[in-house]
């Protein structure tokens, strides 16, 4: 269980941020080819690149709520208050 919270700590600093760019930068080109498509906005959010949009979202808003409990465990850890329960 130990390994299990250490991997995982690691993984928040680590791969998190490196999650949040990549989703960042796909919004952004999903967003681009939904302004650019000849179709009406609204019908492009309903086809496939609309479901694309919203798991890159959503991928960029979990990965971000991790990559912050990891800091906020790393302070906890730095400060000496590891103690504390912050899961």
């Amino acid at each position: 269980m130990r390994f299990f919270k250490g991997f995982w700590f690691w993984f928040g600093l680590i791969i998190c941020p490196v999650i949040i760019i990549v989703s960042v930068f796909n919004a952004g080109r999903i967003m681009g080819l939904l302004i650019y498509s000849e179709q009406p906005f609204t019908q492009s959010l309903t086809s496939h690149v609309g479901i694309e949009l919203v798991i890159t979202l959503s991928l960029a808003i979990c990965a971000i709520s991790e990559f912050l409990r990891s800091i906020r465990h790393g302070k906890a850890k730095l400060s000496g208050t590891a103690s504390l329960n912050l899961d």
